[in-house]
Order: structure tokens, then C-alpha cells, then sequence
């Protein structure tokens, strides 16, 4: 690697180092360590937004989620969660795309291997989730729900990648 190249991959590592370390330490925590339901109960909301909730049921990975198995703390805490592995894996693909175009001239592998390693990271997580135990339940919809994250931000990465791109060759012409 050139000196060149050096000091902006270390750059570039940082975030995905940082993000790694934030999900070994969360996902080595057992349920009851890391619920914000005792927190969300203490929280009122809005009658409307209630009214809103009490509409919503739906199964996901085998068990209801609504208002009235979870209840509103619970219900909330459910989306605060899969909402939680789809920006940590977005950011994890967007930043890793941006390391990986950087140290590989092939956009295609850059792509493929950020998939792939995305992939690998969610199977691990799941993985140090079920060793952890502790009513932490790993399922396959997680590994599904972090890859979506992830190929969201591998579509970002790549389409601000393109675009500057395209404004480096405007600029070379002008």
C-alpha cells in the first residue's frame, strides 16, 4: 500500500471500527440489561398515537407484535430495535463500500465483497447473540432485516460514489 493510501485507510476505518465495537458490546448484553421498556413506561403518549398503535398487528419471526401482546412500551421498543440493525447495518455497508472502493479499483468486488462481509457480520451478530442468551432471541429475520440495512447502504455508498464520480470528470474538463 502506497504512503498515500495509508493514512486515508486509517481514516476511513474508524467508523466501522467504532460501529463494530458499539454491536459487540450491545449484542453481548443480555435483554434485561439493554430494555428501555422500564424507561418507555414512564413515557405517555399522545391518545392519537395510541389509537394509531392499537391498529397495528403483524407476525414477525413467529411471535404477534402489536399493542395488546407487547404493550405500548414494548410494541415501541420492537421497532426502536429493527430499527436500530437497519441504520447499524446501513452505516456498516456504507462505510465499509467507501474503505473498500478506496483499496480495491473494481466497483463489482468492492460491491460483492461488501455484501459478503455484511452477510457475515449479521450471522455473527446473531451468532454472539445466542452465546450471550439472557432472553436475547437470534433469529434469521434479524440476519434478513441487517442485510436489507446493508444493501441500503451499499445503493447509497454506491450512488454518492457515482456522483462524485461524475463530478471529478466535469471538473478535469473545465
Amino acid at each position: 500500500m502506497d504512503k498515500i493510501k495509508q493514512p486515508v485507510t486509517l481514516i476511513l476505518l474508524i467508523p466501522i471500527a467504532l460501529i463494530l465495537l458499539i454491536v459487540a458490546y450491545s449484542s453481548s448484553q443480555t435483554y434485561e440489561q439493554q430494555t428501555l421498556i422500564p424507561v418507555m413506561k414512564s413515557l405517555s403518549a399522545p391518545d392519537w398515537l395510541r389509537t394509531a398503535m392499537d391498529q397495528i398487528s403483524f407476525t414477525y419471526a413467529g411471535s404477534l407484535v402489536s399493542t395488546q401482546s407487547l404493550g405500548y412500551a414494548g410494541f415501541t421498543e420492537f421497532f426502536l430495535r429493527k430499527g436500530a440493525h437497519v441504520v447499524i447495518f446501513f452505516s456498516v455497508s456504507f462505510f465499509l463500500f467507501r474503505l473498500l472502493i478506496h483499496l480495491i479499483p473494481s466497483v463489482k468486488k468492492a460491491a460483492i465483497l461488501n455484501l459478503t462481509l455484511v452477510i457475515l457480520f449479521a450471522f455473527s451478530d446473531e451468532f454472539h447473540q445466542y452465546l450471550t442468551g439472557g432472553g436475547r432471541t437470534p433469529t434469521f429475520h434479524d440476519i434478513i432485516l441487517d442485510t436489507t440495512g446493508g444493501i441500503l447502504g451499499l445503493a447509497v455508498a454506491f450512488g454518492v460514489f457515482v456522483r462524485y464520480k461524475k463530478q471529478r470528470e466535469n471538473w478535469g474538463r473545465s
